[in-house]
């Protein structure tokens, strides 16, 4: 092999890797978008309510960096508040479940706002709630906590 051609194959090689390399960087913001997820910090949890004798609250939070996604359940009164603190362009999700009615999704009204949805349900039933991200595949979703009463 002549210097010529050991020299075309080096440039060649190197002009290859250079492009994965800008192919791997140039897909980076995309790969930092789910990675983006890892440091949410999900918990949820139930209390009893002081103002629904029997009933008891249950509550998911999701939180990262100053940005935070809740939802609780409030049995006195049967209400679901969905808050958005998360200016992402979507709307904060609450996936709300009573034994017998099944599961509601409901949305929030915006980035920086709490939205409460005056239910109505029987007393006594079991309820569950999981707050989302965005309704959408890419969205962080908190485990469902269990333990409300309406």
């Amino acid at each position: 092999m002549d210097t010529r051609s050991l020299a075309r194959r080096c440039t060649t090689a190197a002009a290859t890797t250079a492009l994965l390399l800008t192919g791997a960087f140039a897909a980076a913001p995309a790969q930092a978008q789910t990675d983006l997820r890892a440091p949410w910090t999900c918990s949820g949890g139930k209390n009893a309510d002081s103002g629904d004798a029997g009933g008891v609250d249950v509550f998911a939070t999701c939180s990262s960096s100053g940005n935070r996604v809740s939802a609780r359940f409030n049995a006195d009164g049967e209400h679901l508040i969905v808050c958005d603190h998360y200016p992402n362009g979507h709307s904060t999700i609450a996936r709300l479940t009573v034994a017998g009615n099944g599961t509601a999704t409901y949305r929030s009204s915006g980035s920086g706002q709490c939205t409460d949805f005056n239910l109505s349900f029987d007393e006594g039933l079991s309820a569950s709630v999981v707050v989302c991200t965005a309704d959408t595949s890419e969205a962080l979703c908190s485990g469902r906590s269990r333990g409300g009463v309406t």
